[in-house]
């Protein structure tokens, strides 16, 4: 806890000390760069590299001797303290000053030509003629606090990547056991929302009319087209090309009548052994895969 209001007293000395080097450099045209980058050093490295740069520039300037800079930047510091507290002590609002040994509580009642009337939580108006023994402001102004507000952004949602079009029906085509139509896939990819069309007028043709084009000017293309404005994602080894090793159907292709490799669509198992009546052979058409 000490050392941290060590670092926290460090960076208010470092931050005063850029601040009189500036001024002072305003009339001498010697630059240091932004606090942002002083702000970033080592505190007590900054520290001193600030001290000796207003040191060279307070002897230069013939204002004090190199023996005296460190009791005149004391005492420049102590009285640019003196004046910021005495700016940020508001009427009418509470503190926390220093009385004796403890820190107490207070509101400011008034101003007077020595120092400010303080009221504590018990009621008691006492005189307060030094500035240094205020503390912290408690009551924060409102016009502050709304000009902190407007400088937040506001905190933006980390959001998946966003697909393209194809990219998009290729991650639905990955969760269909059957060919689909662009119709379909648009549909799926805004249930998803995966992709949904930027206003676009006929999606669906858009769709279609790029997987085409990629089919026919890819080497590798990511579809497969099966029969008319239907797709499926296409296989690119050899292997997964194969026709179906029993009834020879091409990939995409529906299994023919009696084949031992067709799956029924309702219960999962070989379909030349079941009789289920919901099954469709359009949902179960070859892959290039030996079902599972």
């Amino acid at each position: 806890m000490e050392t941290t209001k060590q670092n926290e007293g460090l960076s208010e000395d470092n931050r005063t000390l850029h601040v009189l080097i500036t001024e002072l450099g305003k009339k001498k045209s010697d630059n240091i760069g932004e606090w942002s980058y002083w702000s970033t050093l080592d505190g007590e490295k900054a520290n001193v590299l600030l001290r000796e740069k207003l040191t060279g520039m307070l002897v230069s300037g013939k204002i004090c001797t190199e023996y005296d800079s460190k009791n005149y930047i004391n005492k420049l510091l102590k009285e640019r303290v003196n004046k910021m507290n005495a700016n940020e002590i508001k009427i009418g609002k509470r503190h926390t000053v220093k009385i004796g040994k403890n820190e107490v509580e207070i509101t400011v009642i008034s101003k007077t030509q020595k120092g400010w009337i303080v009221k504590t939580s018990a009621g008691k108006a006492i005189p307060i003629n030094n500035a240094e023994r205020f503390l912290k402001l408690l009551d924060i102004p409102e016009e502050i606090t709304q000009k902190e507000a407007s400088k937040q952004k506001p905190k933006v949602e980390s959001q998946k990547p966003k697909l393209s079009m194809l990219d998009a029906a290729v991650e639905v085509l990955k969760g269909s056991s059957s060919p689909m139509s662009s119709k379909e896939l648009i549909a799926e990819m805004e249930e998803k929302n995966l992709w949904k069309s930027p206003k676009g007028i006929t999606p669906c043709n858009s769709l279609s009319a790029a997987i085409l084009r990629e089919c026919n000017q890819k080497e590798n293309p990511r579809f497969h087209k099966t029969e008319k404005g239907r797709f499926i994602l296409a296989v690119n080894n050899q292997e997964k090309q194969d026709p179906c090793p029993d009834c020879g159907v091409k990939v995409g292709e529906v299994h023919k009548q009696g084949c031992d490799v067709e799956r029924c669509s309702a219960c999962g198992g070989q379909r030349l052994m079941c009789d289920c009546k919901g099954h469709n052979p359009k949902a179960v058409r070859w892959t290039g895969e030996w079902p599972a």
